[in-house]
C-alpha cells in the first residue's frame, strides 16, 4: 500500500519566495539607515545606538535559551491572559504621563487648527483658505472644537483634553494589537507587543500632541483583526460582515489621516489571494471585495457627516481643493530646514506655488514640478533619491518627533521637579535628549530586523501575508507621495505584530510539556498551506 505523501501547494511556493524577497529588501533597508543615515530632525551617535541594538538582539537571543523558555513556561502556565489587563492600565498611564510632562506649543498645522477651533482673533482669511485646501483635516477640527468646548467648561486645558483623547485612541489601539497577537502568536507574545507598542509610540513626544496621528493610530490594527475574522468566517455572508467591519474603520481613518486608506488595497489583494487561490472560493471573494467597497465608502461618509456637524460655520472654497498630485510633487523634493536635509517631506515651494490656486492650475504645476525634478536628476539621480527618501523616512526611530515648523526649539510647558525627569530625555532641551533619541534608534532597528526574520525565515501564513501586504502598502505610499516616519506611525502596531513572531511558541517546552490548544491550531493553520498530492 502507498504511503500518501504531500507537496508543497505553488501558492505557498509563490508566496514564500515572496516572502524571504521582502525579508531581505528589509535588512537591506536597515543596513541602509545604519551605513547611509539621512537624520530627520536630530543627528545621534550610531556607535552608541549600536551598542544598545547588540544588547538588545542579545536579549531576543537568550529568549530562546532553555533555563528562559522553561520559566516563560510558567508564566505561562499562570495565565498570561491575566497579565493583559494591568500591563495595558500600566502602558496606559507611562504614556498620559509622558504626555502630559512633555507638552508644548507646536508650530504648524495643529497649533493653526487649534487656532480656528478657538475663534481666536488670529484667526484670518489664511485660516479658511487652509481649510477649503485641505477639507481632509475637518475631522481634526471636529475633535479641536470638542475638546475646546471642554476645556472652557472644566480646568483642564486644550492640549490636557486632547491628551485624553490621545490616551483613549492608545487604549483602543493596545487592545487590538494583543487581540491580533493573541490570535497568531499567543497571549505572552500579545502582552510583550503592548510595551513594545509603548515603547516606541507610547513614549515618544507625538503622545504630547493635539493632532490626527495619536487618534488615527488604532484604525490599520483593527481593520486587521476585522480581516482576520472574516478570513475564519463559518459562510460568506458572515466573512462579508467582518469585512464590511474592517472596511467601514479604514474609511474612518481616511477621514481622519489619510495612510490608512492603504490598508483597503492590502486586504483586496489579500482577500483574493486567501479565497480565489488558494481555496477557490470566488463567491466569498466577490462578497468581501464589495464590502470593501461599499464599507470604506459607508465609512468615510458617515464620518464627514459628523465632521460637518462638529464644524458647521465654514464655507469652503471646493475650488481650491489639493489633488494628490501636490503630494506627489512634494514627494520628489529636497528642502533643507536649519542644515536638515529633508527628502520628499513637506515642500515649501509646491505649497506656496499651489496655495489658494484652483485645482487645475495646482495640478499643472505640480507635474511640471515632478517632470523638472526627473529631466534635472535623471535616472541614476531619481533612483539615488528614493534610496536617500527611504533611509531619511524609514530610518528615523523618533517618528519626526519636534521636526514640524520651528518645533525643534520648542520648550517644555510643564515644569517641576517631577516634569523635569520626563522631560530631561524626552525634550529637545534636556540634558539626556541625544541619549534617548540613540536609543529609540536602537529599539526601531530592533524593530525593522525581527520583521525582517520573520519574512526570512518564520512560518508562511495567511495571517502574515495579510501583515506583509499592509506593510508594503505604507512603504509605496510614503516613497510616492509626501512622507517622513511621523506616516508610518499609523501601522507601527501592525509592524509590532510582525516582529512579535520571534516569541517561543510553546508546541513543547525544554522540559518535554507539550502545548496547549493555541499550538495545535497554529499547526492547523500552516497545514492549510500544504496541499496533499493523491497517493502512488
Amino acid at each position: 500500500m502507498a504511503v500518501p505523501q504531500h507537496s508543497v501547494a505553488p501558492t505557498r511556493v509563490a508566496a514564500t519566495v515572496f516572502m524571504r524577497l521582502c525579508g531581505l529588501g528589509m535588512l537591506g533597508l536597515v543596513f541602509v539607515t545604519i551605513i547611509n543615515p539621512r537624520f530627520a530632525t536630530f543627528d545621534y551617535s550610531r556607535g552608541w545606538a549600536l551598542g544598545v541594538l547588540v544588547v538588545l538582539l542579545g536579549m531576543v537571543a537568550a529568549a530562546h535559551l532553555p533555563v528562559v523558555q522553561d520559566r516563560m513556561w510558567r508564566v505561562r502556565r499562570a495565565r498570561w491572559d491575566r497579565l493583559a489587563l494591568p500591563v495595558g492600565v500600566l502602558c496606559c498611564l507611562v504614556a498620559a504621563v509622558v504626555g502630559h510632562t512633555t507638552y508644548y506649543f507646536t508650530t504648524w498645522d495643529s497649533k493653526l487648527i487649534e487656532l480656528i477651533a478657538q475663534d481666536s482673533p488670529r484667526v484670518t482669511t489664511y485660516y479658511h483658505d487652509y481649510m477649503s485646501r485641505y477639507p481632509n483635516n475637518l475631522l481634526y477640527l471636529g475633535f479641536a472644537r470638542l475638546a475646546v468646548g471642554v476645556s472652557r467648561n472644566t480646568d483642564l486645558s486644550f492640549g490636557g483634553v486632547f491628551l485624553l483623547f490621545n490616551i483613549v485612541a492608545f487604549a483602543v489601539t493596545l487592545v487590538g494589537l494583543y487581540l491580533v497577537v493573541r490570535r497568531v502568536r499567543g497571549a505572552g507574545a500579545a502582552v510583550a507587543a503592548m510595551v513594545l507598542l509603548t515603547a516606541i509610540v507610547g513614549i515618544n513626544p507625538a503622545m504630547a500632541i493635539a493632532y490626527t496621528d495619536i487618534p488615527g493610530l488604532w484604525t490599520p490594527i483593527w481593520a486587521v483583526w476585522f480581516f482576520l475574522r472574516a478570513r475564519d468566517a463559518a459562510n460568506w455572508a458572515t466573512a462579508s460582515g467582518w469585512a464590511f467591519g474592517g472596511a467601514a474603520i479604514l474609511g474612518f481613518g481616511y477621514d481622519l489621516k489619510t495612510t490608512p486608506i492603504v490598508g483597503v488595497g492590502a486586504a483586496a489583494i489579500w482577500f483574493i489571494g486567501v479565497y480565489l487561490v488558494r481555496r477557490r472560493d470566488p463567491l466569498r471573494v466577490v462578497a468581501c471585495l464589495a464590502m470593501l467597497v461599499i464599507g470604506t465608502s459607508a465609512g468615510a461618509m458617515l464620518t464627514q457627516s459628523v465632521a460637518a456637524r462638529l464644524s458647521p460655520s465654514l464655507n469652503l472654497n471646493p475650488a481650491i481643493v489639493t489633488t494628490p498630485w501636490q503630494y506627489v510633487a512634494a514627494g520628489v523634493s529636497i528642502e533643507t530646514d536649519d542644515g536638515v536635509v529633508h527628502y520628499g517631506g513637506f515642500s515649501r515651494e509646491v505649497n506656496s506655488k499651489t496655495f489658494n490656486k484652483p485645482t487645475a492650475e495646482q495640478v499643472e504645476f505640480s507635474k511640471n514640478y515632478i517632470a523638472e525634478r526627473f529631466e534635472e536628476r535623471g535616472l541614476s539621480g531619481m533612483v539615488a533619491f528614493e534610496f536617500d527618501k527611504a533611509s531619511f523616512t524609514w530610518g528615523d526611530g523618533m517618528l519626526f518627533a519636534y521636526g514640524e515648523g520651528q518645533d525643534s526649539k520648542a520648550l517644555p510647558l510643564v515644569t517641576g521637579p517631577g516634569a523635569s525627569v520626563v522631560t530631561a530625555w524626552n525634550s529637545p532641551s534636556g540634558s539626556l535628549w541625544f541619549q534617548r533619541i540613540a536609543l529609540a534608534q536602537a529599539v526601531w532597528w530592533l524593530l525593522l530586523l525581527l520583521m525582517a526574520r520573520q519574512w526570512l525565515v518564520g512560518r508562511v501564513t495567511s495571517d502574515q501575508l495579510l501583515f506583509l501586504l499592509n506593510v508594503l502598502a505604507i512603504g509605496l505610499f510614503v516613497q510616492v507621495f509626501q512622507g517622513r516616519a511621523r506616516y508610518l506611525t499609523g501601522h507601527i502596531p501592525i509592524f509590532v505584530a510582525i516582529a512579535m513572531t520571534f516569541w517561543p511558541v510553546f508546541t513543547r517546552s525544554a522540559t518535554g510539556v507539550p502545548g496547549g490548544r493555541r499550538a495545535r491550531r497554529r499547526a492547523a493553520e500552516d497545514d492549510r498551506m500544504v496541499a496533499p498530492t493523491p497517493a502512488g
